[in-house]
């Protein structure tokens, strides 16, 4: 009924559950958190680890929305943290490109 929606630039952690939701470009979803129905996870915000985002939950520019359920706090996001992550993952896929062989070949 609600379509789940990822921007650009996201990091989306390990075992994330996103559930119709909105995540804007340049956010990172930490690992196990959860995200539910109509939630908008606005750019440069962070979703900590573990954390459950409850239904129809604003998260705003820059906030940290942590625990369960989720408390959000303003302007906690370090968007050192989102750069640092999303440059890893471009890295290791440049880097499996150039080193992963196939095993059936």
């Amino acid at each position: 009924e609600w379509p789940t929606v990822v921007g650009d630039d996201c990091v989306i952690g390990h075992m994330v559950h996103l559930e119709g939701c909105t995540i804007e470009a340049g956010v990172l979803v930490g690992n196990m958190s959860v995200v539910l129905h109509r939630v908008i996870v606005r750019t440069g915000a962070i979703v900590a680890a573990n954390a459950v985002v409850l239904n129809d939950t604003e998260v705003p520019s820059r906030a940290l929305a942590v625990g369960t359920p989720a408390v959000i706090k303003a302007d906690r996001a370090r968007q050192s943290e989102i750069d640092r992550g999303v440059a890893s993952y471009v890295q290791r896929a440049v880097r499996y490109k150039a080193e992963l062989r196939r095993l059936d070949g």
